[in-house]
């Protein structure tokens, strides 16, 4: 089952081959083709093992996001220094985990 999500999680690299073009960047289109062919394996996967379609789902929810998460990084960084960023994002992610654990 495991493996099934890792697989759709790979549609991370078709989410920023689309989603990159609309941040003024030229696209490439060999990443687009290859981000195709893992689509139609995960069509596949998702055809013949339809028990975990929500795992599945997920996943390509999940590759989304991150997809528009590593834009959106990607263009701040170019104004602000990249060290501050990281503060930022660990120091949000430390305080949402620990409220989250001590609730």
């Amino acid at each position: 089952m495991f493996l099934l999500q890792l697989y759709a999680f790979q549609s991370l690299s078709l989410f920023t081959a689309i989603l990159d073009p609309l941040s003024k960047k030229t696209s490439k289109k060999i990443e687009l083709l290859l981000s195709m062919i893992a689509m139609l394996g995960i069509y596949y996967i998702f055809s013949v093992q339809q028990l975990y379609y929500k795992g599945i789902i997920l996943s390509l929810i999940s590759a989304f996001l991150a997809a528009v998460f590593s834009i959106m990084n990607k263009n701040i960084s170019n104004k602000i220094n990249p060290g501050t960023i990281t503060f930022y994002e660990l120091g949000t992610g430390f305080s949402l985990f620990t409220c989250l654990v001590f609730d």
